[in-house]
């Protein structure tokens, strides 16, 4: 008996179950699948207009109707400059079998709009004229960047029901007065190993574009500049004037290093103007340290080592050039480790061997307030080092 009141109960709540997840299920609405929840709401607009749409054209289907047509609805006029005027006409067709009507909703100050005709019978086409002058007081001219797309559009509406309003659209390139590379960067590379490049400074507006000078303080500093005759070879299209300057520098130190280049740009109207772009790069240090685990600017990790234990690491070391030179350990931290360095048979490449023997005093140097380093140079010759930051700990597992 009690074994069937046991089973009964089993059997209401599996089916108070099963209609609990009928009922969860009627009331759980889920979102469509690849519809992030910020678009939803756009999603479902979009939803909306489109049955609507197809409900206009179920009920116009059998009804006589204007059908509006444009075979395009924008235009790349290539260049323009402020104070020039651009024109394109679009062709508007009436493939319906009532009169079309078409007026200008909205457009642009700078852009004129005439519509002719602006009724049309079934089967007529309008021709629709846009005239775009940009004025000057509209346009903000940067240099030295890509020449700047533009747009305007027109509005329109229509008396055709399904497809009451488009929109036309003209597109164009601002042309730039000066145009140039903002930043050059070099690749790595040596000290006192000469370094160069050449650029162009371009016009689509000046007519004689010439550089009056051009300066530096890198050093050794060299260049020389000249006018492009060859127009077409150059990327930048609707090129009017252009130079290329090509220049040198001597690098004397390793590390980063960042040097503006200024030029004076003669205008038309005789007048000066600056430009200056940014000269970057790194040059390499004469002496290079290889490891395995080496991180470029952090340095080699050592870990967190044993004191009940004697652990080896070594380093390569190596002149990149200058290799009559003698390299030896100047300094080092901490002082627990026992830091040697020997010459290897290739000339200009040595091994450092760092050791932290059996029993020495624990320490830690892996915190921002005490960092290990080991500094490698040449005794003769003070300014000749680089620095290698190490970090870890050597601690007693038995403590």
């Amino acid at each position: 008996m009690r074994l069937q009141i046991k089973l009964g109960l089993v059997a209401v709540g599996i089916g108070f179950l099963f209609l609990a997840g009928i009922g969860l299920a009627s009331i759980t609405s889920f979102g469509p699948w690849g519809v992030p929840h910020s678009k939803r709401a756009d999603y479902e607009s979009r939803l909306v207009a489109i049955k609507q749409r197809n409900t206009k054209i179920d009920h116009y289907e059998t009804r006589s109707r204007p059908i509006r047509h444009l075979p395009i609805q924008s235009r790349n006029l290539g260049f323009i400059s402020a104070g020039e005027s651009l024109t394109a006409v679009f062709d508007v067709e009436n493939v319906g079998r009532e009169n079309l009507s078409i007026i200008k909703q909205h457009s642009p100050s700078d852009l004129e709009v005439k519509i002719q005709p602006p009724e049309l019978r079934p089967g007529e086409t309008a021709k629709v004229k846009l005239q775009w002058r940009l004025n000057e007081s509209q346009v903000d001219v940067e240099t030295g960047r890509e020449s700047t797309t533009i747009t305007r559009r027109a509005r329109f509406a229509t008396n055709d029901p399904i497809d009451p309003t488009f929109e036309l659209k003209l597109e164009a390139k601002l042309r730039q007065k000066l145009l140039y590379p903002s930043k050059i960067q070099f690749k790595p590379s040596q000290v006192a190993e000469p370094v160069g490049k050449d650029f162009v400074v371009s016009s689509q507006t000046l007519t004689d574009l010439d550089i009056d000078s051009i300066s530096c303080d890198a050093p050794g500093f060299i260049v020389e500049h000249s006018k492009v005759t060859d127009l077409a070879q150059l990327e930048e299209p609707s090129t009017v004037s252009a130079s290329r300057v090509t220049f040198q520098f001597t690098p004397l130190d390793y590390g980063d290093f960042s040097w503006p280049l200024t030029a004076k740009i003669v205008n038309d109207d005789r007048s000066i103007e600056k430009i200056a772009i940014e000269l970057t790069g790194r040059v390499r240090s004469p002496i290079s340290f290889y490891h395995p685990d080496m991180h470029r600017k952090q340095g080699l990790s050592l870990g967190t080592l044993s004191a009940d234990t004697e652990h080896t690491f070594h380093v390569q070391v190596r002149l990149r050039h200058e290799t009559h030179r003698r390299l030896e350990v100047l300094d080092q931290f901490p002082p627990e480790l026992d830091v040697v360095m020997s010459p290897q048979a290739s000339r200009g490449i040595y091994k450092l061997t760092i050791v932290a023997r059996k029993g020495c005093s624990t320490t830690e140097f892996n915190r921002v307030d005490r960092r290990g380093f080991i500094k490698v140079g040449d005794p003769e010759d003070p300014a000749f080092f680089r620095w290698l930051p190490i970090y870890g700990a050597i601690v007693n597992i038995a403590d």
